[in-house]
């Protein structure tokens, strides 16, 4: 009877522990974060219990995919919430991705600052399986984002893209020889089968 008592106090513990944790998790700590954002100017759309802003990214994401594509202005066919938010909230805002808030700046000057003080502004962890395989200076932090970065700056210095305006035109003219001649090299063959019957 005792041992019964026992592992049924120990269940209710570790349930009641996960209860207080979830809720913990899922809806104080995201709402303490969003009013010390809104204390510090940065507002958003409101954290929704569990899925964040996911519901809306989603809806619409769906609706952006029904019209067609028409011109080259894609954003607001890849990310339309982004894109709303943008035009709502100006420079900066904080949108949520589960309980996890993204704060998002579209100002060229706060951008500016954040590239700059990289160290302050740290990319947040991946998953160890992740990180096994993507590596590069898209997921490092910190000394060795330094150190790849100072490795790649040379390959980015405008005479060196100068030198490779050339390179890259001509392909370009080539790919557009190319695909205007397409259609016709793909002709003549079927004209002189048409010959021999």
């Amino acid at each position: 009877m005792a041992i019964a008592t026992l592992i049924g106090a120990t269940i209710g513990i570790l349930i009641a522990t996960f209860c207080v944790k979830s809720f913990y998790t899922l809806w104080w700590w995201p709402k303490m974060i969003e009013k010390k954002m809104k204390k510090e100017g940065i507002h958003g759309p409101p954290y929704q219990f569990l899925f964040g802003n996911l519901k809306e990214m989603t809806r619409m994401s769906r609706e952006a995919k029904k019209t067609p594509l028409v011109n080259h202005d894609i954003v607001h066919w890849v990310n339309p919430f982004i894109l709303h938010l943008s035009k709502t909230y100006e420079r900066l805002f904080v949108m949520w991705v589960g309980p996890t808030p993204r704060i998002t700046v579209t100002d060229p000057k706060l951008t500016k600052e954040v590239v700059n003080r990289h160290n302050e502004f740290q990319k947040p962890q991946a998953n160890a399986f992740i990180d096994m395989f993507v590596t590069g200076l898209a997921s490092y932090n910190g000394q060795k984002w330094d150190h790849h970065r100072k490795m790649l700056n040379p390959a980015f210095h405008i005479e060196k893209i100068k030198a490779m305006d050339l390179i890259w035109t001509t392909t370009l003219r080539i790919n557009q020889y190319r695909r205007l001649r397409w259609p016709l090299t793909l002709l003549r063959p079927l004209k002189r089968t048409r010959r021999g019957f």
